[in-house]
């Protein structure tokens, strides 16, 4: 054989030798490259889950500011309060809402009535019964 020859086998069965190493690689390539893929589908699984969480808070978040809003127009729309402050006929002192009013008006205005027995003084005939009931039956009893 000329050297010539004897150069084209040896660089073909070198080739060969070559080629059939990257043949023995294929298999390893093919498994890294399904894994590579199924890592890929978990990746984009996950990134759907995720989607569909995010879905879900911002339905929470919505329905929570509906809730809210709902929650400040009743009482916007409430008899309780007003942006009208309220002033007190005998004292022209102002209130924001009706319930402070008539609180003020009870507890500052209203009649006074005395107790006979002690001159103790109330707001209330209801107050002085019960006074008089607990007090000052109780003090005959003990007599």
């Amino acid at each position: 054989m000329t050297a010539q020859k004897k150069m084209t086998v040896k660089s073909l069965t070198e080739e060969f030798c070559k080629m059939k190493d990257d043949l023995n690689e294929v298999p390893v390539l093919k498994k890294k490259m399904l894994e590579l893929e199924n890592a890929l589908e978990t990746c984009n699984n996950d990134k759907e889950i995720m989607k569909g969480q995010i879905k879900v808070l911002e339905n929470k978040v919505e329905i929570l500011q509906k809730s809210k809003d709902i929650s400040e127009s009743k009482n916007d729309n409430s008899e309780e309060t007003t942006t009208v402050r309220l002033k007190c006929r005998k004292c022209d002192e102002t209130f924001l809402s009706k319930k402070s009013l008539k609180r003020h008006v009870s507890s500052n205005h209203a009649p006074q009535i005395e107790c006979n027995d002690c001159d103790k003084i109330f707001s209330k005939n209801y107050d002085v019964e019960v006074h008089i009931k607990t007090v000052h039956k109780l003090r005959e009893l003990h007599k």
